[in-house]
This record gives structure tokens, sequence and C-alpha cells, in this order.
């Protein structure tokens, strides 16, 4: 993407507006963080993933449920995955099989606002300013009526640190 030569206004309130293709190129979104950096006379922006900000909480939680679940699990933010109890599943991510299966409506059977489910997974969404900020993705788990209360449980903490911080 050819960044140079955008130019914006700054309003009476010292707002500058970023414009929409650089938003979609990195995929800002509302609500998101973004982190002022000066540099001599330059002023830099950066992104500042909200999850990468808690990753010593989201290492506690990998710790947890790498001890609890007797499935494969991952945890990830909205681009990538952060941890995994089985590289492979990472693949399956990227790979986009994960996307197609949100994107399939005959596949996915709704059980509450932020728990989807098929038959191979079930994904937890933990939300920041009630936009999905990442997944908890349970694979082959025996009983999933085991670690539901859990993962409920590590969502609504994620969603509460994720708001104050």
């Amino acid at each position: 993407m050819n960044t140079k030569g955008i130019i914006r206004r700054i309003d009476e309130l010292g707002r500058v507006v970023i414009p929409v293709e650089i938003r979609k190129y990195l995929n800002i979104n509302e609500g998101e963080n973004i982190e002022f950096t000066i540099n001599n006379d330059v002023i830099l922006l950066q992104k500042k993933s909200t999850s990468k900000q808690n990753i010593k909480v989201l290492e506690d939680i990998d710790r947890t449920l790498s001890s609890v679940i007797d499935g494969e699990y991952i945890i990830t933010d909205r681009e990538k995955v952060l941890y995994s109890s089985n590289k492979s599943l990472i693949d399956t991510f990227m790979n986009n099989k994960l996307i197609s299966f949100l994107n399939s409506k005959e596949e996915c059977i709704k059980i509450s606002n932020n728990i989807v489910q098929n038959k191979d997974l079930y994904l937890f969404i933990y939300s920041f300013d009630n936009n999905a900020a990442g997944f908890i993705v349970l694979f082959d788990v025996s009983d999933i009526n085991k670690y539901t209360k859990l993962i409920k449980f590590l969502c609504i903490y994620l969603n509460n640190l994720l708001s104050i911080s």
C-alpha cells in the first residue's frame, strides 16, 4: 500500500481522522488502541493489540487450560493464534477453516451470544467494547459441559480486563 501523500486536517479539538484505506489495510477498528510515539519531528501511530498488552494474563489462561482441558484448544486475538495446545491447530486457523466455519450458517449452531459450536469445535468469544477481541476455541473435547463454565468465566474475565486496560 502506498501511504505517501495522504493529508488530513486537524480539527478544532486536535483530532485527526486516520484514512479509511489505512484503517482497512491495518485492520484498525473502532474502539481499538493506537499508540503515539514521537521520534525527533516524526509522530508514529501504531496499532496496539489489547491482547498483547495483557500477555501475562493470556499465559496464565494458557497454563490453566493446559492443565484442565482434555482436548485441544487455541487462544486467538482477531488476527492470529496467540496460544495453542497443538501447533497443527495454528495451521487450521491460519488456513481460514475457522473463519469459513464462522461464516457457514448451515454448520453453526448458536448456543448463546458468545458461544458458537459445530460438530468439530466450540468457539467462545471474548470482546472489547462489544466487538470480538478474540476467541478461545476448543477442539475434540469429550464433554463440553465440563468446561463451559470455566471458559465462560475466562471470557468474562478477559472482557473485564480489556475494558479497563
